[in-house]
């Protein structure tokens, strides 16, 4: 299983959101500030780890397919 980690600098807390600058590049996002560690402020350093999961995949495609053929099913239904 693939992880990649990368130092976060958090720019900015506003409320419930964060601006944060990912990498060595600096490249700017836009987050929630939930996701962010307990106690993180402004300034501070962070490491953000992202790891794939072949097991949530399977299943949020099973979830789609099974969604998709329950819309395919119903379609001409009045609503």
């Amino acid at each position: 299983m693939a992880v990649r980690r990368s130092r976060v600098f958090v720019d900015s807390i506003d409320g419930n959101i964060c601006s944060i600058l990912v990498g060595r590049k600096g490249i700017p996002v836009t987050l929630p500030v939930a996701i962010l560690p307990k106690g993180t402020s402004e300034g501070d350093w962070v490491i953000m780890t992202l790891q794939n999961s072949a097991r949530l995949t399977r299943s949020s495609r099973k979830k789609a397919a099974a969604l998709l053929k329950m819309l395919e099913k119903n379609i001409g239904c009045p609503a």
